[in-house]
């Protein structure tokens, strides 16, 4: 019987472990993009091109 009961307990052991961690919102992940790339005055430079 205690065979049955082993694989509960490290499924529960990897879930409290893993219960802290924190996921990355898309927030800052934007703003770290935004911020490695130059920040928003070199975005708001860009011109667009037109073909015709």
């Amino acid at each position: 019987m205690k065979s049955h009961l082993l694989p509960f307990f490290i499924l529960l052991l990897c879930g409290l472990n893993f219960s802290g961690a924190n996921a990355q919102t898309l927030d800052p992940i934007i703003a770290n993009h935004i911020k490695a790339i130059g920040g928003k005055e070199k975005i708001k430079q860009i011109k667009p091109l037109l073909y015709k």
